[in-house]
């Protein structure tokens, strides 16, 4: 755990009652709307916040979250968290459920997603589109349904401009703070012929589509199936941005194809292992990473809330795993505490609302510490993480030209 010496200070300063005031009266209005949203059915696009987007935007922004009702209703105090979100910043916010002809491809929920974001994208740049037009670059933020802001005052834009290729870019993803994953859950994209392809071909990874066309006589190396989307994502990646003479791609793609369901996790984490290998062997340079970008560590759009116990700082702006009911994270899997990590629910909606009168209102959160205790918590944290990885260094590598930013 944290030296002592570790000061957790806190910025309370407004008033109880104010808070719960502001807490009855947003909660029964929102409620209300939200129940109205929840009305809506089938596969079609539906919209809650279409703010009127600044005339200095350099692109539109569209906030893609991609579920069922079951799950919508489930995860309801994220989507308001993200509605109130986009009124405060004016971006347009989007539910939408899993297209119908999606469906017909497979029953991975994952891959499921992917393919009714490729869906939008083509809606989007239709005439009769419900979605802004593409007279500026149309960007999207696509995200599973357990992440919330934490901090509203950060803009999207700050990512995009982050990121090595800024607005020239097409794709934009990030990296896993304790194990260099490559984050699935959480990316941009922006609405070109490129981004679309780009997810589209993603969402074509799924194992059955090979068990079916291909049939099993096929000798066609494809990704196993490990970790769904996810692990199908490093696959896709290898073949987006490394060329068949790099050395190490083609063992890695046979790495990647050994990965399937079955198979251990160790399996998996091999392949992850390899495509980390096989990437700092490019330099981050050449094929098509001047239109991908991958955001190394801390700079991540969305951080996991659970190797830090849900904590966050100011340069803090969304967190996944925020679940209803919360989960509850054992103390042999918590970073830096010695005890078991409770979870959190999600931001209260009151504390977003607030933040157009104070900015500072997301302090309020009882997970808020400042941003030395922070700093310093993750470099305890990943501290302890480079000793495990001298015993296991799957996955992992300081020196790659992801996460040293080129």
């Amino acid at each position: 755990m944290p030296p002592p010496s570790f000061q957790k200070l806190r910025c309370p300063g407004h008033s109880v009652k104010a808070f719960l005031a502001a807490v009855a009266i947003f909660t029964c209005i929102n409620i209300c709307r939200l129940a109205m949203l929840m009305d809506t059915g089938g596969s079609e696009l539906f919209t809650i916040a279409d703010a009127a987007l600044p005339s200095t935007r350099l692109v539109n922004i569209s906030i893609v979250q991609i579920s069922d009702d079951s799950s919508r209703k489930k995860l309801a105090p994220n989507l308001e968290n993200l509605n109130c979100y986009a009124r405060l910043q004016g971006y347009q916010i989007i539910l939408a459920n899993i297209d119908k002809d999606c469906r017909q491809k497979t029953k991975d929920i994952h891959f499921l997603r992917q393919c009714t974001v490729h869906r939008l994208m083509m809606n989007a740049k239709n005439q009769g589109s419900t979605l802004p037009s593409v007279t500026r670059d149309h960007w999207f933020l696509v995200l599973d349904g357990d992440i919330a802001v934490i901090n509203p005052n950060h803009r999207i834009e700050e990512y995009i401009e982050a990121s090595r290729n800024r607005y020239e870019g097409d794709v934009i993803h990030g990296l896993r703070f304790h194990n260099n994953e490559v984050t699935a859950c959480i990316y941009l994209v922006k609405n070109s012929q490129f981004g679309r392809e780009y997810v589209r071909s993603w969402s074509d990874l799924y194992p059955e589509q090979y068990h079916h066309q291909l049939g099993n006589s096929d000798i066609k190396m494809h990704y196993g199936g490990a970790n769904s989307d996810n692990g199908a994502l490093y696959w896709h990646l290898l073949q987006y941005l490394t060329d068949a003479d790099v050395p190490g791609q083609q063992e890695c793609l046979q790495a990647g194809q050994n990965a399937n369901k079955s198979e251990t996790h160790a399996t998996y984490i091999a392949f992850v292992t390899c495509f980390h290998k096989v990437a700092k062997q490019t330099r981050c340079r050449g094929r098509e990473w001047d239109r991908i970008d991958i955001l190394p560590r801390r700079r991540n759009i969305a951080v996991d809330g659970w190797p830090f116990g849900w904590q966050f700082s100011d340069h803090s702006f969304m967190q996944h795993t925020i679940k209803s009911p919360p989960m509850r994270i054992p103390a042999a899997h918590s970073i830096y505490r010695p005890t078991a990590v409770r979870g959190r629910w999600p931001p209260p909606i009151f504390s977003c609302s607030l933040s157009s009168h104070d900015p500072l209102a997301y302090r309020m959160d009882e997970f808020y510490v400042n941003e030395t205790y922070f700093a310093a918590m993750e470099e305890w944290a990943d501290t302890m993480q480079r000793k495990k990885r001298n015993n296991n260094p799957l996955s992992w590598d300081d020196n790659s030209c992801i996460q040293s930013g080129r």
